[in-house]
């Protein structure tokens, strides 16, 4: 068969990567070892086919590395996009959060103003009102009455006697003055009797711990300040009670004091 017309691929370009990479030495020597060892009919076609796949292999290889790289490109991309919304919208949510907190801690100081000065139209209403007739059983409520001797008076000069259940029946009456202007825990100091300081004390606390913060803003009303001498914050910062006892105490106090000047 004539060379020429049996079908053999054209001759690569000299200058070709094809050509340089058919020329390179390692290639021909495996090439030859071949042939030497499979001894084809063609030798110079053998040589040239073997050449050729050698060149197709590299071209394959060559394309997998390519793709596999753009592959690893596009994947650090998309990689990167997630991240980037992901950061985007922790941003937002952080934003918002903060917009959040914001307006309820203006909403609470908005609310914290209206108490006080809720508080303060009703200290200036009881100081305004005539004074009570002298107290009976009846009308122990410190509320209607903030002068005259009350059973909790009487009860704290007694040793022994059971003032919580008084106190729980209306805690107002430790804030009741008798005629000299003292306190049922006046009486019980200057009667030396201790434990009865103690467990009017006590049981002031224990209405904060147990939320009323109602009672407390009543007492201060109430012009029982000695309260807050007992009146401790919390360990935890995040406690409710904290904000009472540091922000909305003193704040009621300035308030009460201000219109007791503006009284006067």
């Amino acid at each position: 068969m004539n060379r020429a017309t049996s079908g053999r691929r054209p001759p690569a370009d000299q200058n070709s990567i094809e050509a340089k990479y058919l020329t390179s030495r390692p290639v021909l020597i495996r090439g030859l070892a071949e042939i030497v060892e499979r001894r084809p009919h063609d030798p110079i076609e053998y040589l040239a086919t073997f050449l050729y796949k050698q060149v197709e292999n590299t071209r394959t290889q060559k394309q997998k590395e390519h793709d596999e790289k753009q592959l690893e490109i596009e994947r650090k991309k998309a990689e990167e996009e997630k991240e980037h919304r992901a950061q985007l919208k922790k941003e937002i949510r952080e934003l918002r959060e903060k917009e959040e907190n914001e307006r309820k801690q203006r909403e609470a100081e908005e609310r914290r103003k209206r108490e006080a000065e809720e508080l303060a139209k009703r200290h200036r209403e009881l100081a305004a009102a005539p004074p009570p007739l002298p107290a009976v059983r009846e009308e122990d409520d410190i509320l209607g009455m903030e002068f005259g001797e009350t059973e909790l008076h009487r009860q704290a000069a007694v040793k022994g006697a059971d003032l919580l259940t008084l106190l729980k029946e209306n805690y107002q009456l430790m804030a009741s003055r008798n005629a000299e202007g003292k306190t049922p825990r006046d009486i019980a100091r200057e009667a030396g009797l201790q434990e009865h300081v103690h467990e009017i004390d006590n049981y002031c606390v224990q209405l904060l711990q147990n939320g009323n913060t109602k009672a407390i803003n009543d007492l201060l009303l109430c012009g029982y300040t000695e309260i807050t001498n007992h009146l401790k914050p919390t360990e935890d910062p995040e406690d409710d009670t904290n904000e009472f006892i540091n922000h909305d105490i003193p704040q009621l106090l300035v308030i009460l004091t201000y219109s007791f000047y503006i009284e006067i």
